[in-house]
């Protein structure tokens, strides 16, 4: 099941507003939260972007967080962490980067 209406209510927005900001009918936001109808990519985006998560999210793909191995080198899966928890990681490595290049 999705979970555009969990990310709706969290942003505090209706249907109808949720509506307007896709260019859909509030019929058809409520289709997408019942599970009835699918949004596509462009609206799935234009909600992702505006509720601060990805698409995976929306749609409610849940995956474990992996770490993959490669000598000293990890890739870890961030999906799993909030969206504030995702700002805050994207802002301690710009401030890594930062740091090293000086």
């Amino acid at each position: 099941m999705n979970r555009i209406k969990e990310f709706r209510v969290a942003a505090g927005m209706k249907q109808s507003e949720l509506a307007e900001l896709t260019h859909a009918k509030q019929s058809t936001v409520s289709g997408w939260e019942s599970g009835r109808r699918e949004p596509d990519f462009e609206t799935l985006s234009i909600m992702a972007s505006t509720f601060g998560c990805t698409i995976d999210d929306l749609l409610g793909y849940e995956k474990a967080p992996t770490v993959m191995t490669d000598g000293e080198r990890s890739v870890l899966d961030i999906t799993a962490l909030s969206p504030e928890n995702r700002d805050r990681l994207e802002d301690y490595l710009h401030l890594l980067l930062d740091s090293q290049n000086k």
